[in-house]
């Protein structure tokens, strides 16, 4: 018995909602009953996944079809150049729908000024990896915007920064793309944003030329995240006013860049410095490289700081983590990512060159006891979990010296792996479990 179909239209309409459009439209012919229930449905998810004129008169005639007053959902995903005027067309006749999300990811677009002034739009996600200037509207207004994806390449930054100020009640914003200017800023003012992502890739800049710069005015931001994967052209972020995110990361550098500026080193320990009075903080390997290679005297004191997670490339990071747990007064909860990658030159795979000169092995492969443990691991560690690859004395030893001294741990738990094989996790883990037994429970 089809019970199915006794349910109301709007109710069914719902159902076939979640499909992908072509599916949902299918269901007219299962009998006279759904021929005409799609017409009512309010998400709409499109890939086209040829160039053909046929694609897009389906879209135009499921559009001017549609019974449903508002759409909710507005999903295009196109990867053909030639097709841009068409896609303007669909991104029109989408606002036209009052659709309260939209999420284009085309190769090409020229942004309608509909868009970018639409009162219910409340999410809008932009992708495209075309690399002409973007046109920049000439009016922005979107008061009911709270999450705005932009991923442009060669973004226009007269464009990010009108877009950022003319949505007050925005809430979470990623901005990714390829910017190729030393001299451009984006300027990221929002009284309102509480979650930030930012991955940003500079193309190439001439030798000691200034990076391009990254203005933050975020006073109730909660979590920033931050990517990038363009080695010593890293951009500068400047922080106006306060900034107290209350989750963060940093992944910054590359594993393959020939020469470490101090001046890049600088703008890492900046911006650690800006988000020191963060409660959880993620450090990925590249990062942590980059930080390995300045004073570590510069390590900001991270009072509030709860939850560390670090990566731990092969030959460096265990004097950098000892001197973040030194600064970490109040850490429970301690994860390490131990790297074996060598981190050294993709071109004459040698060591990589710090201030015009070439690097031994750091100090860290002889790396020595504190001479007094850090506070947080007499009084707050409670867990400490271990990952990666084990093969270097000084993980040994530095795993043990937290161990040792860790006064209320709970949990240590530790997964080796990478290529040290079989025997040697079972040898270091025996090494380690052997050490163990001898503390004093």
């Amino acid at each position: 018995m089809d019970r199915i179909s006794n349910l109301p239209d709007d109710l069914l309409a719902n159902i076939i909602s979640s499909l992908n459009t072509k599916e949902a439209v299918s269901t007219c012919v299962l009998s006279k009953r759904w021929k005409d229930v799609w017409l009512q449905i309010h998400n709409l998810d499109f890939h086209i996944r040829s160039n053909r004129h046929l694609d897009f008169n389906f879209i135009h005639g499921i559009l001017n079809r549609l019974k449903s007053p508002k759409i909710r959902k507005f999903r295009l995903i196109c990867r053909h150049r030639s097709r841009y005027r068409a896609i303007y067309d669909i991104l029109c006749e989408a606002i036209r729908h009052k659709a309260y999300e939209i999420d284009f990811n085309v190769l090409y677009m020229e942004l309608p000024s509909s868009v970018l002034t639409c009162d219910n739009l409340t999410v809008l996600k932009l992708t495209s990896n075309f690399k002409n200037i973007m046109p920049v509207p000439g009016v922005i207004h979107l008061p009911s915007l709270k999450s705005l994806t932009f991923k442009i390449n060669r973004p226009p930054f007269e464009l990010t920064e009108d877009l950022f100020r003319c949505c007050p009640k925005l809430e979470d914003l990623v901005l990714g793309g390829t910017y190729s200017s030393e001299e451009q800023i984006y300027d990221i003012t929002s009284p309102s944003l509480q979650v930030l992502h930012i991955s940003l890739s500079c193309e190439y800049i001439p030798y000691m030329r200034p990076p391009g710069t990254v203005l933050l005015n975020l006073p109730t931001i909660k979590q920033l995240h931050i990517e990038e994967n363009s080695g010593e052209w890293s951009a500068c972020y400047v922080v106006e006013g306060s900034l107290t995110p209350i989750n963060a990361s940093l992944r910054l550098g590359s594993c393959c860049v020939d020469f470490i500026s101090e001046q890049e080193t600088e703008r890492v320990y900046v911006l650690l410095h800006e988000i020191s009075g963060a409660t959880s903080l993620l450090l990925d390997n590249a990062t942590t490289y980059l930080l390995s290679n300045h004073y570590l005297s510069d390590v900001p004191t991270l009072q509030f700081l709860t939850c560390l997670e670090i990566g731990i490339p092969r030959l460096c990071g265990w004097t950098l983590l000892f001197s973040l747990l030194e600064n970490s007064p109040v850490l429970q909860t301690l994860t390490i990512r131990k790297d074996c990658k060598h981190y050294a030159s993709y071109k004459t795979n040698r060591p990589l060159k710090c201030n015009n000169a070439y690097l031994k092995d750091p100090q860290d492969i002889d790396w020595t006891e504190p001479e007094t443990p850090p506070s947080c691991l007499q009084s707050h560690l409670e867990v400490i979990k271990i990952t990666g690859s084990f093969w270097m004395k000084c993980d040994t030893k530095a795993m043990k010296y937290l161990l040792g001294n860790a006064k209320v741990l709970k949990d240590f738990i530790v997964t080796p792996g990478g290529t040290i094989g079989v025997k040697g996790e079972a040898a270091f883990l025996k090494d380690l479990q052997g050490y163990a037994s001898t503390l004093p429970s």
